[in-house]
């Protein structure tokens, strides 16, 4: 079951309502096994945890690196659905890593997660088997450094990876 050791915005009750996000940004990885993956690792998660996905939102062949799944995506539609409150604080991201929200450069992609966090949107990186908050990664500097460390890595990855096609 979900633990209930976390801090979350007084008035905010957690739900049971999570929204899954998956992302791959190329073809190749449509071709592969990238979608299929994430599903499959987040179904015994959800269950784990006591989760109903209500909304599954996929961003297929949509680059993380320049922010385009954030901008024209379905992850753009996500944090509309959270700015307007549709998508009501206590209720749940799941997602398999940071780096499917985003490998932009480390503080822009911490913009983003905290965007989402001061919302009262809990949250759950799969691949890190954690949950978090914003009070979570406020109290907890351990989780913020975690956090910025996998977002310094999957930028670099994408502006390594970028480079060599260029040279290419």
């Amino acid at each position: 079951m979900f633990p209930r050791n976390y801090s979350l915005p007084k008035g905010v009750i957690p739900s049971t309502i999570a929204h899954l996000y998956s992302r791959v940004s190329s073809a190749a990885q449509l071709d592969g096994q990238g979608m299929r993956r994430q599903q499959e690792g987040t179904d015994q998660w959800v269950a784990d945890h006591g989760l109903t996905i209500l909304n599954s939102y996929e961003d297929r062949g949509v680059s993380a690196y320049r922010g385009k799944n954030r901008k024209d995506g379905q992850l753009a539609v996500i944090l509309k659905k959270i700015e307007s409150g549709v998508i009501k604080p206590g209720e749940h991201l799941i997602i398999e890593s940071f780096d499917r929200l985003s490998r932009q450069p480390p503080m822009d992609a911490m913009n983003l997660l905290s965007q989402i966090l001061k919302k009262g949107i809990i949250v759950h990186s799969v691949l890190d088997r954690a949950v978090y908050t914003e009070q979570s990664v406020n109290e907890k500097s351990a989780e913020l450094l975690v956090i910025m460390l996998g977002m310094m890595r999957s930028n670099e990855e994408s502006r390594l990876k970028g480079h060599r096609i260029g040279m290419a």
